[in-house]
């Protein structure tokens, strides 16, 4: 668990201290993007197909 932690600390920080070539809005811009496009296949796939009821409609008992 710690060495998890530690990986994902340090993974962040070299993220946001690593330079970038795009500007600050690309980089918003693409994420609302993402997020926006997980949501959409995430509602997608359970409505129309159920796949997140797990073979079974509504809750488990």
């Amino acid at each position: 668990m710690v060495l998890l932690i530690l990986t994902t600390v340090i993974s962040i920080l070299s993220v946001l201290v690593m330079p970038k070539c795009i500007s600050w809005i690309e980089m918003y811009t693409t994420s609302l993007f993402v997020m926006f496009l997980g949501s959409v296949g995430d509602v997608y796939l359970d409505v129309k197909y159920d796949l997140y009821g797990f073979f079974t409609k509504g809750v488990s008992k």
